[in-house]
């Protein structure tokens, strides 16, 4: 079943993170009537628990127990309300409105050394409809790993470092989707000759193997920082995403809600949130998206 960008969004967070606040069933709701597809993504934990700022390991089974109870209460009524249709009935169906259909997924901050665990238990034992590659910290000298836009102002080094980084992320080929990109602007806070360098050597990457990048609306809902060029956001850089468009890479967005309230971002200027708006002033078309019901595996497809 084919959908259109605004009718999915794929990357969503609770209080599982520990930087987020909401149940799982909280989104969904939020999002009934408005997507057609939501994905839950919370931060994937690791077995030692050595990454920051996400769940526990402990309370991965208890994340994959709610999100399957929510696939139980709604992906049968929606496969049956769609099934000689492409078309989402309003309210039939569903005492609590329009159908939903619910995805099992995470986001994986690459490390190398998780590589296996990602391929061989999230998306092999566990059977996770998809998972997205993100690269969130940046390595202080001390070795301790600092989360970018808090971190202390990049240099150099840490840019190439998180292009290197963020590269060998989509060559690994798990990754349905790239995460915010350009998150490294929140570290590095200018628009120079380095930062443009950065960038075409992200989003070449991304072409050559056939990734979307995600325009990442949290990005323009976070308070904009002062820049070389002016306020810009911390993530989600207009002069990012006109670079990605005039390469030609797949461009994809989601939300990141981290509250239910963030589900579908805020409307601005008649879209349905703040990425939609900056995509139809840089002329992107985000790609579409194929989903299959009986198994819930989910492919792009091109605009």
């Amino acid at each position: 079943m084919l959908f259109k960008q605004e009718e999915i969004n794929l990357h969503t967070h609770s209080f599982y993170c520990g930087h987020g606040t909401g149940e799982l069933k909280d989104f969904a709701e939020k999002a009934r009537g408005v997507f057609k597809v939501l994905g839950f993504s919370e931060h994937q934990p690791v077995p030692d628990d050595s990454l920051p700022s996400r769940m526990p390991f402990s309370d991965f089974e208890s994340y994959i127990a709610d999100i399957e109870n929510l696939q139980r209460e709604n992906n049968r009524g929606f496969v049956i309300a769609n099934e000689n249709s492409y078309n989402l009935p309003n309210t039939d169906g569903n005492e609590n409105g329009s159908e939903i259909f619910i995805l099992k997924g995470s986001e994986c901050d690459w490390e190398p050394r998780y590589r296996s665990f990602y391929e061989d238990y999230v998306l092999g034992e566990k059977a996770f409809d998809y998972v997205l590659g993100s690269v969130h910290f940046v390595k202080t000298k001390t070795g301790e790993l600092k989360y970018i836009p808090s971190a202390r102002e990049f240099d150099l080094n840490d840019l190439k470092w998180y292009v290197s980084r963020y590269a060998e992320m989509i060559e690994s080929g798990l990754f349905l989707v790239a995460c915010h990109p350009d998150l490294f602007f929140g570290g590095y806070k200018k628009w120079d000759e380095e930062a443009v360098s950065a960038s075409k050597d992200i989003i070449s990457c991304a072409i050559e193997h056939e990734i979307p990048l995600e325009m990442n609306d949290l990005g323009l809902r976070k308070r904009p920082m002062e820049t070389n060029i002016g306020l810009r956001p911390q993530y989600t850089v207009p002069e990012f995403w006109a670079l990605a468009r005039d390469m030609g890479a797949l461009i994809c967005t989601n939300t990141d809600a981290h509250n239910p309230k963030d589900t579908c971002g805020s409307p601005e200027n008649g879209f349905l949130n703040k990425s939609f708006c900056l995509a139809s002033m840089l002329g992107i078309d985000f790609v579409r998206w194929e989903a299959d019901l009986k198994t819930g595996k989910i492919l792009y497809v091109k605009p």
